[in-house]
């Protein structure tokens, strides 16, 4: 009884113990504690997906947009993890966790249809709080994973997780960690991370208000040939030419996402320096 009971003990820690590891801990780009496990799991796959990518049939304008010297997994990797610097799960309530009062702002998260209904796929709070702090000529304090973070310029690389990145109902019938919801999810990453960049009038790189269609008067549209929609659209078409395992209905349901992309960018939008500002 003895031993039974000690060995109940031993597996209960060890469950534990291993539960802890995953919350909060450090990969290349660290989880907050908010991410649940099993996001958490998905995510890491991903990125070690991104990793060992080789994309072929880049052209001078994709890697002018991203500013890359060309589209191998270790560049794209590098070039993420430089504008994410933290993930935090859909619970985590930045609200409750910053410590200067602030004003709203015009910076909107990435939306995306999902039927009749527009949901939050993922959002950059720290670009969010910078401009909060700079309407209010105040700089922003954030408690996150475990450390006090200054929101001092918009490359603080703060990214919340919507309700929609993980949704597959664009994709039916396809394992969460399958290669086209892996490489959709990768290219909503990199959309949040272009809102880490720029200066000045173009600071984030906001969205532009849609004049029609779907996400009519919803910030939700690009008129910056090298911002958020325009990053995700470049990597999208060239994960599309790249998707070994992708099915012909997969293959279907991605052309129409990079067509939807494609569409929020307006005619004339012009590349902007994506250099980020910081407070002094």
């Amino acid at each position: 009884m003895r031993r039974a009971t000690a060995r109940l003990a031993l597996t209960l820690l060890v469950a534990v113990l291993a539960g802890c590891g995953k919350k909060g801990r450090n990969y290349d780009i660290p989880f907050d504690p908010s991410v649940p496990d099993v996001q958490v799991d998905s995510m890491i796959r991903d990125m070690e997906r991104l990793k060992g990518l080789s994309l072929s049939g880049a052209t001078e304008e994709d890697t002018r947009t991203l500013g890359v010297s060309d589209f191998s997994g270790g560049t794209l990797f590098s070039w993420l993890r430089e504008r994410v610097k933290v993930i935090v799960g859909e619970s985590y309530d930045f609200k409750k966790h910053y410590t200067v009062a602030s004003s709203s702002s015009g910076l909107r998260p990435q939306i995306a249809a999902e039927g009749d209904e527009i949901v939050t796929v993922m959002e950059n709070v720290g670009s969010y709080l910078y401009l909060v702090g700079t309407k209010a000529s105040t700089v922003i304090d954030l408690d996150v994973n475990g450390s006090t973070v200054r929101i001092n310029t918009p490359r603080v690389g703060i990214v919340r997780i919507g309700e929609g990145l993980f949704s597959g109902s664009r994709f039916p019938n396809t394992p969460v960690d399958g290669e086209v919801r892996s490489l959709v999810r990768l290219g909503v990453l990199f959309h949040e991370a272009r809102h880490s960049d720029g200066n000045g009038a173009h600071v984030v790189f906001p969205h532009a208000t849609c004049p029609s269609g779907t996400y009519a008067n919803r910030s939700a549209c690009e008129n910056n040939s090298n911002g958020p929609y325009a990053v995700q659209y470049r990597l999208a078409s060239l994960f599309y030419q790249n998707c070994g395992s992708c099915t012909a209905g997969e293959l279907q349901a991605l052309y129409n996402l990079l067509t939807d992309y494609k569409s929020r960018i307006f005619q004339g939008a012009q590349y902007r320096d994506p250099r980020p500002e910081v407070l002094r």
